[in-house]
């Protein structure tokens, strides 16, 4: 149960063995609150196809339309891991986790509401047969019931937990830190990998040069050989000659 958690959380386990238990309590928190995100991105299109279709399509039909509203999420979750940045990009990097801040923004507080009615419906007196139905019901409730905002903006803010989780985990043996040692690590490893295959290559193209200088002066050798035989050459105008020509060559 605890590897799924993790799983979902998006966390290398390799590397979470490594760091702090910090680090593993809140990405255990973060899996949950990313599996409870799942469910509700899942129910959110449910409320809405159960009005439309059978069970069983409607179950399958909020399967495809949860999957991109999950991958979403889960994009921005990986944009939104903290990393150095110089002051010339760091202007850039803010306004674009701005945009999709507020993208996310507006649609947790969509499934929220939607997920609140729902609950709430449960202990009211509400007839709904169709979407236009539901809808009219959701804003009702909402503006007769404005306590329920408070109730929302808490969720919305548990949702976004997995974003702010991250930046508690940069100290020397959290997650992150770990993480960012390893990278180096590795990425100067393999710059010594590459210098050194590089210059095996070069090596290997500078002796290939020198034999070539060799066969070049061998040649040059042949055919001063062969002009000081041209003589030799005009004479050979039969197949008596051939013996003769066999010993030139051999010379």
């Amino acid at each position: 149960m605890k590897k799924l958690i993790l799983f979902f959380s998006g966390a290398d386990i390799e590397i979470l063995t490594l760091s702090s238990k910090k680090s593993k309590l809140f990405f255990l928190l973060s899996g949950l609150i990313i599996i409870l995100f799942i469910i509700s991105a899942f129910f959110f299109f449910y409320s809405f196809f159960s009005l439309k279709y059978s069970n069983l399509r409607a179950i399958v039909t909020s399967v495809i339309f949860a999957i991109p509203t999950i991958f979403f999420y889960f994009i921005n979750l990986i944009f939104s891991e903290p990393k150095k940045v110089s002051r010339a990009n760091y202007k850039q990097l803010f306004i674009t986790r701005f945009i999709r801040f507020i993208i996310l923004s507006i649609l947790l507080f969509v499934i929220v509401k939607i997920i609140e009615f729902n609950f709430f419906k449960l202990f009211l007196n509400i007839s709904i047969y169709s979407i236009p139905d539901f809808l009219n019901e959701l804003v009702n409730f909402n503006f007769q019931n404005t306590w329920i905002w408070s109730i929302s903006i808490s969720i919305v803010l548990l949702f976004f937990g997995p974003f702010y989780l991250k930046f508690f985990l940069l100290g020397e043996k959290d997650y992150y830190t770990v993480k960012a040692k390893i990278e180096y690590r590795l990425i100067k490893e393999d710059k010594a990998e590459f210098e050194q295959i590089l210059l095996n290559e070069i090596k290997k193209i500078h002796d290939n040069h020198k034999t070539h200088k060799r066969d070049y002066k061998r040649i040059q050798l042949s055919t001063e050989t062969i002009s000081n035989h041209e003589e030799d050459l005009k004479n050979i105008n039969s197949k008596n000659h051939i013996m003769f020509l066999y010993d030139w060559k051999n010379r």
